[in-house]
């Protein structure tokens, strides 16, 4: 047996034995709800996570031999593929094409603690795309590659979706001048139409038409809400109150506010004194 053989071999079997340990997939409903606050932490769904977990642990030494072993190698001829080239090529195609949606979860999670985000962009699957989903609510290096990944499949009106509403987050602490920035980028991307591609995912939940609409509302709004910001900022009025200052700055260099709030904020700005 050649040693790229034995590699796979390795590699399928960890990932054989971790679906043998939870035939009924339980770890994936685990994977999925466990960081609900409702869920009780001791959940018998915990150990068959925490089984298949130890699995993709052995299967990921594999790689780490590979990658070692492919940093290691000496001089290779321009044009030339070697065999530990070849091998690594080999075990990461099958590792990116399981259909095991826990590793996958697991694999992307190794990628993006490494700073590997970019290997994500090469995975065309819809694992990624639930993946980055699940993780966008709450982190913006994940949205922001969501959106990017969108982008990289020629998805533009997903990834301005996916913009807008990484401008409006409520989860996610961003500055104003960041939300502007992502809602600038939406509606550039919503405005690139791709011929033929199909109308599928957010284009039946919203039309292009409504979400650059929503997108140049919001931005209205916001650079409104930025101007009274960048006056209040250098305002000596409302330096004589050094806490309403911080108050107010943090008000409006955060989310972007309904419009009667900005309308209120003109109305006090006005009046302050």
């Amino acid at each position: 047996m050649h040693v790229a053989d034995k590699i796979i071999g390795a590699i399928r079997l960890c990932l054989k034995v971790a679906q043998e340990w939870d035939r009924g997939n339980q770890a994936l409903s685990w994977m999925r709800e466990k960081d609900d606050p409702s869920v009780d932490p001791n959940d018998v769904r915990k150990e068959f996570f925490e089984k298949r977990i130890a699995c993709y642990d052995l299967a990921k030494r594999v790689i780490d031999a590979v990658d070692q072993a492919y940093n290691s190698q000496g001089p290779v001829q321009d044009g030339v593929v070697s065999p530990v080239t070849r091998r690594k090529f080999e075990a990461y195609d099958q590792i990116n094409n399981s259909d095991d949606e826990v590793f996958q979860n697991y694999l992307y999670d190794w990628y993006m603690q490494n700073g590997w985000a970019e290997r994500l962009l090469e995975i065309n699957s819809p694992f990624v795309v639930e993946y980055l989903r699940q993780k966008s609510e709450k982190e913006v290096a994940h949205a922001d590659l969501l959106w990017r990944y969108y982008a990289h499949y020629n998805d533009y009106l997903s990834a301005a979706e996916t913009q807008y509403q990484l401008a409006k987050s409520e989860k996610i602490d961003l500055p104003l001048e960041k939300r502007i920035e992502y809602l600038s980028f939406a509606k550039a991307n919503a405005s690139t139409r791709m011929t033929g591609f199909s109308e599928t995912g957010v284009r039946n939940r919203q039309s292009r038409q409504e979400l650059l609409r929503n997108i140049a509302d919001h931005l209205d709004i916001a650079n409104i809400q930025d101007d009274i910001l960048g006056k209040l900022k250098n305002d000596e009025r409302l330096a004589r109150d050094p806490a309403r200052r911080e108050q107010v700055l943090g008000l409006l260099n955060g989310q972007i506010q309904p419009l009667d709030e900005v309308s209120t904020m003109i109305r006090v700005f006005q009046t302050l004194g």
